[in-house]
């Protein structure tokens, strides 16, 4: 029994497109909170990605899917008491990871003046990971 299983689609691993755009998302507000304040940042962040209300997004994912056939690992762990520094008791846990490989989608986006365009680069080229957590020996995620 997996504990966290990797998202499938015709029994094959892919990347969701609402994945990357929550991370994207993210690593855009942070940079742009680091240059303006934060109810400004929040604001040019949710008119490109879309928010409550009748905002939809101006960008578009699709969903990554590996370009070549691609299979899981299952990997297992221990969870970490953090205060203590020692392991949990009876927490082992496993979790099923994607094989390492080129994953491919489109990104299409309206982007207003207001947004830098390298900004938006840079929120793509700050993601190291994708997945519930990033393991040691993962290949980093890597931008072409």
């Amino acid at each position: 029994m997996i504990d966290k299983a990797t998202v499938k689609m015709n029994n094959k691993p892919f990347i969701p497109g609402s994945t990357l755009k929550g991370k994207v998302r993210d690593n855009l507000l942070m940079i742009l909170k680091s240059k303006l304040n934060e109810d400004k940042a929040e604001e040019l962040v949710s008119r490109l990605f879309g928010s409550k209300g009748y905002c939809p997004s101006k960008i578009y994912f699709t969903d990554l899917l590996p370009e070549e056939e691609k299979g899981t690992n299952v990997r297992y762990g221990v969870a970490i008491d953090r205060f203590r520094k020692v392991s949990k008791d009876k927490a082992l846990y496993s979790f099923e990871t994607a094989d390492i490989g080129i994953y491919k989608g489109k990104v299409e986006a309206y982007i207003d003046e207001e947004i830098d365009l390298e900004e938006l680069i840079m929120a793509f080229k700050m993601i190291d990971f994708i997945g519930g957590s990033k393991v040691g020996d993962a290949e980093d995620v890597k931008w072409i």
